[in-house]
């Protein structure tokens, strides 16, 4: 499993999150065959994001 982690001040808006998974996504998409985990989380100061690659396989 591969784990990438990043935080954000709270005031992100949901499209800067997007812009960082799909970020991920893109720069693996042509060797990645399994499954993406992602996980959002916040307190009164942050919003993390969490993004699990589970089972990679590279061809």
């Amino acid at each position: 499993m591969i784990t990438y982690k990043k935080t954000f001040d709270y005031y992100a808006t949901n499209e800067e999150l997007d812009k960082f998974v799909y970020s991920i996504v893109e720069a693996l998409i042509g060797d990645l065959d399994d499954e993406i985990e992602v996980d959002i989380t916040q307190d009164d100061n942050h919003r993390y994001i969490t993004v699990n690659i589970l089972n990679r396989v590279l061809h």
